[in-house]
């Protein structure tokens, strides 16, 4: 990642550039951790959104290094959210397919 304002490589994980010092931005991941929640896979989904209040709250509190470790946990669990959810799915629709379920 480069800082939008003097162009320098950034190693993940900063908070703040090394050439200008300025704050970079953090994403809280909200959106994508609410909808993996109610429409994907909630059990971790659940755990993406606690991250993602957790990187916000630590936003208001100016602790952008924390925010900034905390949004990489929450896109962590967002990721395994979508696959396990992903692969979750297919099984399940290989196993409707297949009539697997048709004694239910």
């Amino acid at each position: 990642m480069n800082c939008p304002i003097c162009g320098a490589e950034q190693m993940s994980g900063k908070a703040e550039c090394s050439g200008c010092g300025a704050v970079l931005p953090v994403r809280t991941f909200f959106g994508p951790a609410l909808l993996l929640t109610f429409f994907w896979f909630p059990p971790l989904g659940m755990v993406a959104l606690v991250y993602s209040v957790k990187t916000r709250r630590l936003l208001k509190q100016g602790r952008f290094s924390n925010a900034a470790d905390s949004s990489r946990k929450t896109k962590r669990w967002c990721r395994a959210a979508f696959f396990t959810g992903l692969i979750w799915g297919v099984f399940y629709l290989s196993r409707v397919i297949a009539g697997g379920f048709s004694h239910y």
